[in-house]
């Protein structure tokens, strides 16, 4: 993975050089395309989980297919590539352009169930007091808002990571749409080793919480 990253590095150093018409494109996308962050997975006693096996993988075909167009990009602003490859990387690179590459996220086109499974087989347990499904009872809402409404008044969902253990709880009272939606949140912001824009507070206890709000968005916005 580091060697692959490395040499993408290499050949996106040398792009930005000779960028022209072909390259430009390209560059520009390898300059915020790479998330970096599902490159070191949570990795507890027991393994990394699948997944977030398969997320590395993803993001290192992306890496390596990157890597290859840039290289053939740059060739042909060189006028060394021969037109039938340049038909086809100029097809690929409107591809990339178009975002076709964009979301590589395990939680991408999976439905709500889909999602709840892929939580489970990322170690993701509902929190004390919460249904299998992670929505809060009554109690546990109640309890939860004592806790937290003074931290973020406006809090839909609980992530809680201590040791190799990680919890979700989610209020009863959100729309099936947003439920679903804090399913692929809480997907990406585990895939991603629980690095993201969503606020970490540390407790005394040595765990860690993340509290999800309507301000935090599903789907290819990196949380």
């Amino acid at each position: 993975m580091n060697k692959a990253y490395d040499q993408l590095a290499l050949a996106l150093t040398a792009a930005l050089v000779v960028a022209r018409r072909r390259a430009h494109p390209l560059a520009l996308e390898l300059s915020t395309g790479i998330d970096r962050r599902v490159l070191t997975p949570l990795a507890p006693e027991t393994g990394i989980a699948a997944p977030a096996y398969e997320r590395l993988q993803s993001e290192r075909a992306y890496i390596v297919r990157m890597h290859s167009l840039l290289l053939s990009a740059m060739r042909a602003d060189l006028g060394l590539l021969d037109p039938g490859a340049e038909a086809t990387l100029i097809f690929t690179t409107k591809e990339v352009e178009s975002g076709v590459l964009s979301d590589r996220s395990t939680a991408a086109g999976r439905s709500g169930v889909q999602l709840i499974e892929l939580l489970e087989d990322f170690g993701v347990t509902p929190l004390l007091g919460a249904e299998e499904d992670y929505v809060m009872s009554d109690a546990l809402m109640a309890q939860c808002e004592v806790l937290y409404n003074s931290v973020s008044p406006n809090f839909q969902a609980v992530l809680r990571h201590i040791g190799d253990e990680i919890h979700l709880a989610i209020r009863p009272d959100v729309t099936d749409e947003r439920l679903d939606e804090i399913y692929d949140i809480a997907v990406r912001l585990v895939e991603a080793g629980l690095r993201g824009n969503i606020h970490r507070r540390d407790g005394l206890d040595g765990s860690s919480l993340f509290l999800i709000d309507a301000t935090h968005k599903a789907g290819m916005e990196r949380v």
